[in-house]
């Protein structure tokens, strides 16, 4: 019976940080997939570091911008759920 009672409070744990999980790697892939464009119109144009470095800043900012919001997001789902 107390092995039940914990799986259920391990589950209940695992529903709670579910939707944070995914957050670190869309930020991340967000960037790396902004720096692969970035390094292909670099070789393509035979411009060294500029779009690199444009896109890579690009992608710093759009993930954080969808890191910011999803966070927001799922605040204002838990916050609903409370009352």
């Amino acid at each position: 019976m107390n092995k039940k009672k914990e799986s259920d409070s391990l589950i209940g744990i695992s529903k709670e940080i579910a939707p944070y999980l995914g957050m670190g790697v869309q930020l991340a892939a967000t960037i790396v997939i902004m720096l692969f464009i970035g390094n292909w119109l670099d070789k393509k144009f035979d411009e060294k570091p500029l779009f690199t470095i444009i896109f890579a800043i690009l992608g710093v900012i759009t993930g954080m911008y969808n890191l910011i919001r999803t966070a927001l997001s799922i605040g204002k789902k838990s916050n609903k759920q409370e009352k």
